[in-house]
């Protein structure tokens, strides 16, 4: 749930609280875009990339025109805010980027990362900077880099050849929040460069050759106390000055500073603190929080170069801090929600590189807690009157009508009652008169007090504090970003906060420990929850919303391994099970290690972690002509263990190339491998393995040049399997007729999609672990790379004390479990060996109370669905859920739904085709609707594998 980020305020490297940069593993949220508001973007002179830096402390690399991300900067970060990135710069020929902010420690001043674009590596670090890292700018030769501090620390200006530094200016009175270098206009014409600062003052200099600076002239800004942009125009005769405190543009002469042209800002409200031109100076545009009407802020643009008329652009639903402008005449704009967008030069938004209509807490004053603290509400739609909650006791979202759910017990937080005033977006928060401490730049944004009315808890720009009546601090906690909003349960067991990285958190009441994180995607259907250990819970396709950030010192990029790297050790939703009664996550492993025999302790990732694997060539988006491709890569081990494995993807299915590699080094390069490749587009993932886990995929898009020859239709291959004739107290009513009926449906689907279509059906007697055994070997040796393999298996799942999934056969043995039951690994091994696409769908989470546990598919679906694995993998419900079937259906639920999405319901572009993708999203709403949100099916497809269609309508 990604919350706005009301204010934007640069903090002081001694005013807050700095911590060092760890050596232990960082648990870190990753949605391929930015989680936390987007400070600043930059452009390259050939406007090929746009870079991106964050508050989520991540610099990130978008393909433009497409929006497409190419890659993540990671440099080293800390708890807190240390790590925050405030500005970026990409080097006119985009070869480096430049980023800084809060990346500082509590013992070494700041540093700006320099990193190579085309690989990511962080080849040089500027240090010993005294404050934050505010702006940063090439000047448009590439020859120089500007960097504004914070503070009253001034800039420092560097040369390129070799990052020394050849010139600073301290004298200022305020932290520097503009910084632009000029275009000469010819080559007797002097590079000139303007900053602005919280003193108030614009600044003017000459450039020399050797890069020292000439102070021209300074003077106060006019238009407002709070000068934030500066941007020359294209021609360099005149710079446009944004303000942070008010909807005011200013546009100056660049030889004297003296006003130029005043926009017309008449009916504005908000403030304007983000400036652009368009690229031949006609134009002028500006952003911020001017909005026409909730939930729209909008790009303003003047025509003339800002002395003519008037428009307003759509640009984001939250806060814009950015603006850069192109040359076919569109805008580029960045925003707190956290979202990249472009608006073309018609005024038409044409795309976003983020995720704009996510959750986000709207009104803090409408943050509903159920009195146990297990169900969270918050009103994100408000125009809809519509909340999203999530239930922590069945691991649902869903969306509601907005306000006091009694239904539920959902109440708002407690605001009155105590005489706490002034509290809201205010460093001077007071009770009963008397002020409440706060350090150094603190906001408090957001109150709730406890049902006793003894305490109260102000959400601040740093964290929580919990607070008696005279004011008295009983606990204060940092939050990952600044608090959105606060409650507190009607039990008086659980503060639950919302923060601006989009994560919803449980602490507990009476010291103020973090117990829980919930994080919930846009769309509503993936999620996770993790405890401050790493230790989470998800439904398939979601584990990776989160991973590992490990620092490899100051001097190198970080590494990042998503949480499927480690799924053996931290999928543990026995362990969030028990933590909500507990209060303690030390004894909530201890019953859960108990119940399950597992020990658990403190894991070095460090020494688990699996390869890391480069791509040399050929380069993304290559040309090829050849069936043939050499692929070169490196591979970097960090945990020294040698890698046992290497696989070659085609389009996210296995390649047939020579496997077995051991790298004896922890780092080797040169390894070579030939790939034999279709005669379309195509994508070449290489994967490497070490005794723990598998890489993440190092993935290169090819495009097909060679000869175009007319493909033969697919085949189709299916294994259905559905059993209701289990033993007299384990029987199912409609699993054996839901195998027959997708068994049918697909058979259907001969002569229409697919060539052939072969099905091995197995239902009741039939369906025996030998049989079963036998049925998954017969597809697996089956399907060529063309074909495509489906796996249906309808009747009861069941995790054993470890955890290990199994689907039960008709004859197996309660006593005799692991012998006469299907280990997921045995459908793993099927699916890991087949060739073509393959698609799994599990109807088995029937088992309730019957079998004595749940059969929790989640484990085995985010298994199957890891890309070294690469199975489309529909699940009919998540976690613990038990699967419906009714006799007015004629089906369990998930196949009635199954049905009508293959019968034509699921073709939503009405093109005559189901795609899987679309196929998941319907059968997942479908069932919901069927079963009133009893059910919650569950689609996902690996990374490495791209939507395709599996049923033709007639």
């Amino acid at each position: 749930m990604k919350m706005s980020v009301l204010l934007l305020v640069a903090l002081s490297l001694q005013g807050a609280n700095a911590q060092e940069f760890p050596a232990k593993p960082l648990l870190r949220y990753e949605l391929g875009t930015h989680t936390s508001l987007v400070r600043s973007i930059d452009v390259d002179a050939s406007e090929r990339y746009l870079v991106s830096g964050s508050w989520d402390k991540t610099v990130r690399v978008w393909d433009l025109p497409s929006g497409k991300l190419l890659r993540v900067l990671r440099p080293p970060i800390g708890e807190g805010t240390v790590g925050q990135i405030y500005a970026v710069a990409i080097s006119p020929d985009g070869r480096t980027i430049a980023c800084g902010g809060f990346t500082g420690s509590a013992s070494e001043k700041v540093s700006i990362y320099l990193f190579e674009r085309e690989n990511g590596r962080l080849s040089r670090r500027i240090a010993d900077l005294p404050e934050i890292i505010t702006q940063l700018a090439y000047s448009p030769d590439g020859r120089f880099l500007v960097a504004g501090l914070g503070e009253k620390n001034g800039i420092r200006i560097y040369r390129t050849g070799d990052y020394a530094q050849v010139f600073a200016d301290r004298d200022y009175g305020g932290s520097v929040f503009g910084a632009d270098f000029s275009i000469a206009a010819g080559p007797d014409s002097p590079t000139l460069l303007a900053t602005s600062s919280r003193d108030g003052l614009v600044r003017l200099y000459e450039v020399t050759a050797a890069g020292a600076l000439r102070i021209i002239t300074k003077k106060k800004a006019p238009g407002g106390e709070k000068p934030s942009d500066v941007r020359f125009s294209p021609n360099g005769s005149r710079i446009a000055i944004g303000f942070s405190d008010r909807a005011r543009v200013a546009v100056l002469s660049a030889v004297d500073l003296a006003p130029v042209s005043q926009p017309d800002t008449r009916g504005l409200k908000g403030w304007l603190s983000a400036v652009a031109w368009s690229t031949d100076g006609s134009f002028l545009y500006a952003a911020g929080t001017h909005m026409q009407r909730l939930g729209a802020k909008l790009i303003v643009r003047w025509a003339e170069g800002g002395s003519g008329p008037r428009t307003e652009l759509p640009g984001s639903v939250t806060t814009m801090s950015s603006l850069r402008s192109m040359r076919d005449g569109s805008v580029a704009f960045a925003a707190a929600d956290p979202s990249i967008g472009i608006v073309n030069r018609q005024g038409e938004r044409r795309g976003f590189f983020g995720l704009p209509e996510s959750a986000e807490i709207v009104d803090p004053g409408k943050f509903l807690v159920s009195a146990n603290g297990m169900r969270v509400c918050l009103v994100d739609q408000p125009t809809k009157g519509r909340s999203t909650c999530f239930s922590m006791a069945d691991r649902t979202v869903t969306v509601t009508s907005a306000g006091e759910n009694r239904e539920t017990g959902t109440r708002p937080p407690i605001t009155e009652g105590l005489g706490i005033s002034n509290w809201e977006n205010s460093p001077k928060a007071k009770v009963n008169g008397n002020r409440i401490f706060l350090v150094k730049n603190e906001i408090s944004r957001c109150l709730a007090i406890a049902p006793n009315k003894e305490q109260f808890v102000l959400g601040t720009s740093v964290g929580l504090r919990l607070l008696d009546q005279t004011g008295t601090q009983k606990w204060g906690v940092d939050g990952p970003t600044a608090t959105a909003a606060v409650n507190i349960s009607g039990d008086g067991r659980f503060v639950v906060a919302g923060f601006g990285d989009g994560t919803v958190r449980w602490y507990r009441m009476q010291d103020g420990r973090e117990l829980l994180a919930f994080f919930v995607d846009w769309d509503l259907k993936r999620w996770v929850l993790t405890t401050p250990s790493g230790y989470y819970d998800s439904p398939p396709g979601s584990e990776d919303i989160i991973g590992w950030h490990m620092n490899n010192g100051r001097d190198a990029a970080a590494d990042f391994f998503p949480a499927s790297r480690f799924r053996a050790t931290y999928y543990r939703p026995d362990i969030i099970a028990r933590l909500m009664g507990t209060l303690d996550e030390g004894e909530a492993t201890r019953l859960a290690d108990a119940a399950t025999g597992r020990k658990s302790g403190e894991r070095d990732l460090a020494k688990i972690a699996p390869p890391i694997v480069t791509l040399r060539s050929p380069s993304d988006g290559a040309e090829v002509k050849l069936r043939e491709v050499t692929i070169r890569y490196d591979v970097r081990t960090p945990s020294g263990e040698p890698v046992t494995l290497v696989r070659v993807l085609v389009d996210g299915r296995q390649a047939d190339v020579p496997r077995g590699l051991i790298v004896e080094d922890a780092t080797h390069a040169g390894y070579e491998l030939r790939v034999s490749v279709p005669d379309r587009d195509c994508e070449i993932s290489v994967i490497a393995e070490n005794r723990y886990a598998a890489s993440e995929p190092a993935t290169v898009r090819l495009r097909w040049r060679g000869e175009q020859k007319t493909s033969a239709k697919p085949r189709l291959f299916v294994l259905a399997i559905g059993i209701s004739k289990y033993p007299e107290k384990f029987k199912l009513q409609w699993a054996a007729k839901d195998a027959n009926d997708f068994a049918a449906a697909m058979r259907a689907q001969k002569g229409l999609l697919y060539g052939d279509v072969q099905v091995k059906l197995l239902t009741d007697e039939r369906a025996t672990r030998d049989a079963i055994l036998d049925g998954l070997e017969w597809i697996e040796k089956s399907t060529s790379e063309n074909d495509i393999g489906m796996l249906f298996l309808s009747g009861h799942g069941w995790n054993d004390s470890d955890r290990t999934y199994y689907f039960i056969p008709v004859n197996f043995e309660e006593a005799r479990l692991r012998r006469t039951a299907v280990a997921s690994v045995e459908i793993q091994k099927t699916i890991q060996s087949m060739k073509g696409n393959v698609v799994v769908l599990l109807d088995t989470c029937y088992s309730g109370s019957v079998l004595g546990s749940q059969g929790d598919v989640n484990g085995v679906a985010n298994v199957l669905l890891s890309a070294e694995n690469g199975a489309v993998v529909l699940t009919a419900s998540t976690g613990g859920q038990v699967a419906l079937e009714r006799t007015e259906w004629g089906n369990g639920a998930f196949t009635l739904a199954l049905m009508e999405g293959l019968g034509g319901k699921a073709d939503f572009m009405k093109k005559g085709r189901i795609m899987i993708g679309a196929l998941g999203y319907f059968v997942s709403e479908r069932v919901k609707e069927l079963t009133g949100g009893q059910q919650t099916p569950a689609s996902a497809t690996p990374k490495t594998i791209a939507d395709f269609p599996v049923a033709m309508l007639r």
